[in-house]
């Protein structure tokens, strides 16, 4: 228990975020997350599937260069991939955004390029692919339906 709140304390992530008025209380939270390795998608098929893991997408508002960590549990172990996003400083922190693309380098030492798109107000979703060009899927929810996006987080005592 120790372990993962040092992990997510020293989160340098985020999302959609660099929210500007976000308070010191909502700097940290993590989203529920589905991670369909690439490799493990299978072909013409595109959202979560039997292959798919759960996971948890960890996002900081704090971050002036926002990055992030999608930590993956498999065989009851933990994996963390820092994330890193591609233009975030088009994220305001004052509307939704459509569309986020983000990479990071998976346990094979492969790079591997997601693209997720908004399918409703508390779901993103997106294909991911590595160098090899095999297919992944990662999906990203709002906790409990709630809405993911810029400047709207989860109250104190959350994270």
């Amino acid at each position: 228990m120790r372990r993962t709140f040092l992990m997510l304390a020293a989160a340098a992530g985020a999302v959609f975020l660099a929210a500007p008025n976000a308070s010191a209380q909502t700097t940290i939270a993590q989203l529920s997350a589905s991670y369909t390795p690439v490799g493990q998608l299978p072909a013409g098929t595109y959202g979560v599937t039997s292959a798919s893991l759960p996971a948890t997408f960890v996002v900081d508002l704090r971050a002036k260069s926002p990055t992030g960590q999608l930590l993956v549990e498999q065989a009851g172990a933990e994996t963390k991939y820092p994330v890193e996003f591609y233009n975030p400083s088009s994220w305001t922190g004052k509307e939704k955004v459509s569309q986020l693309s983000l990479h990071f380098t998976d346990s094979n030492d492969q790079f591997v390029a997601c693209t997720l798109a908004r399918r409703d107000d508390g779901r993103m979703s997106g294909l991911c692919r590595d160098e090899a060009g095999r297919d992944g899927w990662l999906e990203v929810r709002g906790r409990g339906g709630e809405s993911v996006e810029p400047g709207k987080w989860y109250g104190p005592g959350t994270n």
